[in-house]
């Protein structure tokens, strides 16, 4: 098991003047010497960040840190300002198609492995929506999603989220349902701490689904760094026990990064049996 954490934004690893520059390229190389410091091999961010990157960026960190050397392991927020999948029309759906394309195109280039599929808003069915239909749209998404991810040597993760997000896929065990359903030899699954600990579900359930389970996140129930409460050493302690060989990211809120983060680690450190 190693750790990581979901990166923050630019306001707080980039000076004022290296904001005003808006290069995303060395924002990144930034996160990789703070992951570093931290003792960490590798970081994650979200698509939004990675769509301000110029091609050439993209191009540029390619080339200078090949084969994943940048530790840009894993991407959430699949979707920003993109259609909700269930209503999409049919040129709104080529529209996200387009989007996926090129993103793990990107991910590809960048050496990543790990793209979240989570994007609560984006696949969350109407109430006066036909559940059939719904269920078939969303999975025709992850369908499409998988097969580019498979050709990229990136692994498509379904993250389960709380009922205050979304109202499809809310448990560790209805996505492990659906990804066994499936059944893509790139789509597995992410379970979360704080999602987890908001639906009462107990820890135990990465044990049972230790075979598909492919990457993590975790934050207190605050959704702030982990360390103040039960669940997250519950939550780590079974991941132990399962065995599990993955990434677990932080990704949570914070009021001083650079002096919470490694206490973050040093409680998720004590947590591994």
């Amino acid at each position: 098991m190693r750790f990581s954490f979901c990166m923050p934004g630019a306001n707080v690893l980039l000076t004022e003047k290296e904001q005003k520059e808006e290069n995303m390229a060395f924002y990144y190389e930034r996160c990789r010497e703070v992951t570093k410091k931290l003792g960490l091999e590798v970081f994650e961010s979200n698509i939004g960040t990675l769509n301000r990157l110029s091609d050439d960026e993209v191009d540029y960190l390619s080339a200078k840190y090949p084969d994943g050397a940048l530790g840009l392991y894993a991407f959430n927020g699949l979707l920003p300002d993109m259609p909700n999948i269930v209503t999409a029309t049919e040129e709104e759906t080529k529209t996200l198609l387009r989007h996926i394309d090129k993103t793990v195109s990107r991910l590809e280039k960048l050496g990543s492995k790990i793209l979240v599929f989570g994007s609560g808003w984006n696949r969350k069915i109407p109430e006066d929506f036909d559940n059939a239909t719904a269920e078939e749209k969303i999975r025709s998404f992850i369908r499409y999603t998988e097969e580019c991810c498979r050709g990229a040597g990136v692994t498509l993760v379904l993250e389960p989220l709380n009922k205050s997000e979304t109202n499809w896929c809310n448990t560790v065990s209805d996505g492990a349902k659906i990804v066994r359903e499936l059944a893509l030899p790139s789509f597995m699954l992410l379970a979360d701490g704080y999602h987890m600990s908001k639906e009462s579900e107990d820890p135990s359930v990465v044990i049972k689904n230790r075979d598909i389970l492919r990457h993590c996140h975790i934050a207190s129930a605050e959704r702030y760094m982990p360390g103040s409460g039960e669940y997250e050493r519950r939550f780590i302690e079974a991941l132990s026990e399962a065995g599990y060989e993955g990434t677990v990211s932080v990704e949570c809120g914070y009021s001083d990064f650079f002096a919470e983060a490694p206490r973050a680690i040093e409680f998720m450190k004590s947590a591994v049996k």
